[in-house]
């Protein structure tokens, strides 16, 4: 009698090796019976496809020797870290120079043809066509406010100043200084030059009419002037929209959900303003069970929240009305998410075109659905103690769809 294997289910390790699947069929005329894949021990250099058919694992070839950190694609560039340079690494394997960074574990975010980008530490930008850009601006600091020859109103007078960059992009604004008139005069607003960021081309002036709260736009003069004189009256348009809004902080994680930007800082969870990426109300934000946020990724309903502690989902439209569930109290890898198609990974056909959230915790593979449910891959499979953090790629081909992660501890 004949006996074979032809399909694998990977390697098992939550029961004894004796009480493991065989595998084997044998050819014998008229008697069939159901055989489970094989459960293994170890497996070394091989991978599985979606059949369960077993193949050597392909090899490697190295590209460009040198120490290098957080790689990510998004299919159409890619980018990784090298000495404390972030740099983008074309198809021919030529690496350019784009931006200085802090840190060497960056987040990413493919969004609109743009990549958003944070080191987590002090570091931010955006690469767009090719090069690197700021992402949001810093808030300008008025210098000196003088007395000129004006004819302004007898009152008390709101100023501030915002910077405005090439593209258009305004930044937000610090608290106004309250300036005092008698009356025919006007004011000289100051600003430091040698602060201007390198990108930025303009600055805006504000101001407010006498004993008035409400600031509106007097004009922009080119920033290396270093001044703007404000002497008459307002016409009362374009009122200032950017009061107290930041640029976006160095951030851990980032995603993208119903028109905002949500970035980890530390255990809270900020936004930027709906539609406007480069803008932040830091007083807008929350925080989910006070621990180090280490995974933040939006689905169709909603977005889960790793944490050290569990897996939290946000389920709603917006920051401010959220329902908060706790789903599973297993602290999650940072590194360790990415997005997969739902039907490649489940097999469920109404999940066909959809996202859903490929992670680790400290002891099991999830899968987070559209809805805010959990999927347990390997709870009945292969028990392990997680590392630190991870790194994780999605590999997605005709024959075989795996995820991959390799877990460090720290």
């Amino acid at each position: 009698m004949e006996y074979s294997i032809k399909r694998f289910a990977g390697i098992k390790n939550t029961v004894y090796p004796e009480r493991l699947n065989d595998g084997f069929e044998f050819d014998n005329p008229g008697f069939q019976r159901e055989v489970a894949p094989a459960d293994l021990i170890e497996a070394v250099n091989v991978d599985f496809d979606d059949t369960g058919y077993v193949v050597s694992r392909d090899g490697t070839e190295l590209k460009v020797s040198g120490e290098f950190y957080s790689l990510w694609s998004d299919g159409k560039i890619a980018l990784v870290v090298q000495n404390k340079t972030l740099k983008s690494l074309s198809s021919s394997m030529v690496l350019s120079n784009l931006a200085g960074v802090a840190g060497n574990n960056l987040c990413y975010l493919s969004l609109n043809d743009r990549v958003y980008w944070s080191d987590g530490v002090s570091s931010t930008g955006v690469v767009e066509g090719g090069s690197n850009r700021s992402w949001g601006l810093p808030i300008p600091e008025i210098q000196v406010i003088s007395r000129i020859s004006g004819t302004l109103f007898a009152g008390r007078y709101q100023l501030a100043i915002a910077y405005e960059r090439v593209d258009g992009q305004e930044s937000g604004t610090a608290m106004p200084v309250l300036m005092s008139s008698a009356g025919g005069d006007g004011f000289r607003v100051q600003w430091s030059v040698s602060s201007v960021p390198s990108d930025v081309i303009g600055v805006i002036l504000y101001a407010s009419d006498a004993n008035g709260e409400q600031l509106f736009r007097v004009g922009v003069a080119q920033a290396s002037i270093g001044y703007m004189d404000f002497k008459t009256s307002l016409l009362k348009s374009n009122a200032l929209k950017t009061r107290y809004l930041e640029k976006p902080p160095a951030c851990s994680d980032i995603t993208y959900f119903n028109g905002r930007i949500y970035m980890a800082v530390g255990q809270n969870i900020v936004a930027t303003i709906p539609f406007g990426y480069e803008l932040v109300d830091m007083l807008d934000f929350i925080s989910v069970d006070g621990s180090e946020i280490t995974m933040l990724r939006a689905v169709e309903d909603g977005i889960f929240v790793g944490t050290q502690r569990g897996i939290t989902f946000l389920k709603g439209k917006d920051l401010r009305d959220f329902e908060s569930t706790l789903v599973r109290e297993s602290p999650v890898l940072k590194g360790s998410a990415v997005y997969a198609d739902g039907m490649k990974v489940t097999g469920r056909k109404e999940l066909v075109g959809l996202n859903i959230v490929l992670f680790t915790t400290v002891d099991s593979i999830m899968a987070g659905l559209p809805n805010g449910e959990l999927f347990n891959f390997t709870y009945d499979q292969y028990r392990f103690s997680g590392g630190g953090q991870a790194a994780a790629a999605f590999i997605d081909t005709n024959v075989k769809h795996q995820y991959l992660v390799v877990q460090q501890n720290i």
